[in-house]
């Protein structure tokens, strides 16, 4: 009986801070989302990391995908093939139908007024 707590007691400390560590990390990550001061003196860690680099972060993350993930090669590439190709013209031939159908109704009710 007293092993079993030697190592369940460690365990729930171990899992108590790292939960709470966790969960000011995560604060600090993200909040505050604006600077406050006191007169003059910005408080430390205010706005959060996330908050205080967003321009940065975004301007990283756009680069990253425009010239990783989908530079224009790709998309030509794909908005080029086949499959997409025959897409668009199943999806505008069904555009085209039902325009077609709902100018017929009108003019059907058009000769019934």
């Amino acid at each position: 009986m007293i092993s079993v707590i030697r190592i369940i007691i460690p365990l729930l400390v171990g899992a108590i801070i790292g939960y709470v560590t966790n969960d000011i990390a995560i604060k600090m990550l993200f909040h505050p989302r604006k600077a406050y001061y006191i007169g003059k003196v910005r408080v430390p860690f205010t706005p959060g990391l996330i908050p205080k680099e967003q321009s940065r972060i975004a301007r990283s993350l756009g680069n990253a995908v425009s010239t990783q993930l989908l530079n224009s090669e790709i998309v030509l590439k794909l908005l080029t093939s086949d499959e997409m190709l025959e897409k668009i013209r199943t999806d505008v031939n069904g555009i085209l139908e039902n325009f077609s159908l709902s100018s017929k109704i009108v003019m059907i009710l058009k000769k019934l007024s």
